[in-house]
Order: C-alpha cells, then structure tokens, then sequence
C-alpha cells in the first residue's frame, strides 16, 4: 500500500499481489492528471441539470449495467432495431386498400390503391354500403374525383397519381355525409352485383332469378330491377363457364384429352364450309369403357333418343342407352348435331354400329324397317321392342313381332313385322311393317 507522503510501505509477499506493484505504469499519476482535465473542459451544471427518473430506473435501465457504467452494446442494438430505410418509411407512412374489403371499404386521408378502377369499385361500393348517390366529377389518367350527388353534401374524395406508378392515393377526403339515404340508388350495376354474388352462383348455377333478386335486395337495402338480376346471373355464369362461342373452340382440346385419357374410344367432330369458314357441324363420343361393358354385361337392346338443346346456338342431341342387369339404362353412345333429319340418324347409327361391332342388325331388334314406315310424324322418341320375340322365325315360332314407335303428336303407333319376309326385294316393304294399331293420348307421351 502507500503512505500519505507517496512512499512504499513494507507489506508481505505473502498477503499481496506483487504484480499489482510491479506496474510499469504510476497509476496515481494518470488518476490526477485525469481529474484535472475533467475539471478543465467539463461543465459541472450539465450532469446537475438532467432529471433522472426514479420510477423507471428502479428496476434497472436499458441501455446501463448494473454497475452504473454504460452498456455500450446495447445501444448499437437499439440503434440498429430501430434504423428505417428511407423507401420503408415512405411505404409504411401511407396506408395500402385491402382487395378483401373492395365490398366494405373504409377510406381514409392518404390511402394508396393499386389501380384507379380499384378506387372506383371501391367508391361504388361504398356508395352502396352507405345508400349514398355518389358521381364522378373528374376522371383522367392522373385523377380521379367523386363527391356526393346531393348539392348540400360536402362528402368528397380527390385522388392523384403517383409519380411513375400506377397507384392513385387519395389526397383530399371529407366523410361527412349532409344527405339522407335512399332505397333507388344509381350505383347499383349488374357488374358490381355479378361480381359480389360470384360464389353463390358458382354454388348453385341453377338459382332463380327471382329468388336470386329478393335475396339481394333484403341483404344490400336498395333496389334491384328484374333486368339487372338476369344481367347479373348471366355474366356470373359467362365468368364461371365461359361463353358458348369459346367452348365451341374447346372441342377439338377436349376430343385429344379423350383419347389420351380413354384409348380406344372413337370422338368425332365434324366441320362444314360456311362462305370463308370452316363451322361447327357435329360431334360424336362413345368411350371404350362403355363399348367393352355394353358387350359383356348388358341386354341386347339398345334404344335411341334425340332432343332439342337449349343455348343461343340450339341443335340436337341424339343418344344411345342400354340396359344393364338391373333394368337401368346404360349409356352407350352420343352425338350433338344441327338438325334431326334422316342423314343424322344414318350418320349416328352407322358409328354406332361400327363402335358395337354388330354384324347382324336384327340381333337387336333396331333394322332399318321401322325407319322405312311411314308413320306420319316425326320420330321423337325410341322405338322399344320386347326382347322374347323372335326376330326370325325358326319354323316353330310365331313370325310375327310387335314394335311401339312414339310420335311427335303424342301418338302411340304399334307395328307388326313380318319376319319371315324380312329379306325380301323393296317392292314388298308394305307387306314386310304395316300398322297394327294407333293410340292418340291429350297429353304429351
């Protein structure tokens, strides 16, 4: 240790460090110096004047040690934390529209939307959320303004450009709605209704214009004409299927997944020249999964249909069904084409039987004589004949057979054919079918 006068006194190796006296610094030295220049250059109203607080440095500040000495690591942390680059400050500064709310929106002073057809949807809704008449009276590539359409509102909304963005944000914004609410409000459109009601359409395709309107006009409290709920419905269902012209286009696509898909089955469109283009004409599908088990598991009857197709471009569908083990129909084979004439059923039949491989006709009890009788009537509907009769005779069976043919004027005709003539020349067709019976029903067959 030292003495008052500076010197070493006489301590024992033993009790003290010796390295702490073998310095080859004079600590007292420097300690005074220090003192001294401390005195010099600091003034001492400066630590006096700061308030500290007692409340907050109870349990310990951020940013000190216990020991009272500066935690110097800390405030590098700290500083680092809260350092903002000046792009993230300028996004973070102005609020951003949410899409998810384009049907509930809530604007305020600086918002940024990411297109200028984003802020008009959004206006329009808010429009309808408020029951307010709100107008456009300014529109350009670089603003966009909207007031309230009552002359005593002052509610308004100015929206401006960003400068080499696309982005609008709103610039001058006064809430406050002066006007009352009204039940006959101008911004209700088809489109805004199309799009707000897409999921339930896409729910159930098949819901009623009428029940469609009702719901929406107790859910929004404004009204909706009978016109506007048919337009609604009926882009929603262009949105969701797309237009019929565009799935004409499709066909061609759809035929090579089939046959990828399903090999061995026969898909057919046909084309016919219109002027300088090539048309839709007709369209045949029977996948090979329903060739292989109408041949193994199915009764040798085949009935076939055909009937008007709804759509602004109309036709006919012609089908071929079958019955399986259980008595249910089994479908076999189908064709879309412009009109049911005697060439169509030729067309369809003939790949139908080339599909089947039916080598002889009478197998199925079908032929080509009931299509040569003249009924009187178009054919509508199948012609069904019972299974136990015999096609051609064996010498000990009746020859005669009995076919049921529906006629488009709810007719009920019931031919007889003669099997045993079946084979004959032309000439004797009348002696070969000829009309057994006719029954005329009121109602539709």
């Amino acid at each position: 240790m030292f003495s008052e006068g500076g010197r070493k006194d006489d301590v024992n190796d033993e009790d003290e460090d010796s390295d702490l006296f073998d310095s080859d610094y004079d600590i007292s030295t420097e300690v005074e110096d220090d003192d001294i220049l401390f005195d010099d250059y600091v003034d001492d109203k400066t630590t006096s004047d700061l308030e500290v607080d007692d409340e907050n440095n109870s349990d310990g500040l951020s940013g000190s040690s216990d020991d009272g000495e500066t935690d110097i690591m800390g405030d590098e942390i700290d500083l680092n934390e809260n350092k903002v680059s000046d792009d993230e400050q300028s996004e973070s500064s102005y609020p951003i529209f949410n899409p998810a709310e384009k049907f509930d929106p809530t604007f305020t002073l600086g918002m940024m939307f990411s297109t200028k057809g984003e802020l008009r949807n959004a206006i329009q809704s808010h429009a309808i959320k408020t029951r307010r008449h709100i107008i456009c009276t300014k529109s350009d590539p670089s603003r966009y303004y909207a007031k309230c359409g009552d002359t005593n509102c002052d509610w308004r909304l100015h929206a401006r450009k960003v400068k080499d963005e696309c982005t609008f944000q709103i610039r001058d914004y006064n809430p406050k709605h002066k006007c009352a609410k009204t039940f006959n409000l101008k911004n209700v459109k088809s489109s805004w209704l199309c799009d707000k009601y897409l999921d339930k359409f896409k729910s159930d395709p098949k819901r009623s214009v009428k029940g469609f309107r009702v719901d929406a006009i107790n859910e929004i409290r404004c009204h909706i004409s009978k016109d506007q709920a048919y337009r609604a419905k009926r882009k929603a269902l262009k949105k969701l299927e797309g237009s019929p012209e565009y799935q004409y286009t499709r066909l061609w696509d759809y035929a090579d997944e089939i046959r990828r898909t399903n090999p061995g089955s026969t898909v057919i469109v046909g084309t016919e020249d219109v002027g300088r283009e090539n048309r839709f004409s007709k369209f045949y599908v029977c996948f090979s999964a329903m060739k292989i088990g109408f041949k193994e598991g199915c009764r040798k009857i085949i009935g076939v249909d055909g009937c008007h197709l709804k759509g602004p471009h109309g036709g006919i569908l012609l089908t071929a069904v079958g019955v399986d083990p259980n008595n249910n129909l089994y479908p076999i084979a189908y064709a879309v084409v412009n009109t049911e004439s005697r060439e169509t059923w030729e067309w369809f039949l003939i790949l139908l039987k080339t599909d089947l491989a039916i080598e002889n006709q009478s197998e199925y009890g079908t032929g080509n004589l009931i299509w040569k009788h003249a009924i009187g009537h178009p054919i509508t509907s199948s012609a069904y004949v019972d299974e136990n009769t015999q096609v051609m005779s064996n010498g000990s069976i009746l020859s005669g057979r009995l076919i049921c043919v529906c006629d488009s004027s709810s007719g009920m005709h019931v031919l007889t054919v003669d099997s045993n003539s079946i084979g004959g020349s032309k000439q004797n067709m009348k002696d070969i079918v000829q009309e057994f019976a006719r029954l005329d029903l009121e109602d539709e067959t």
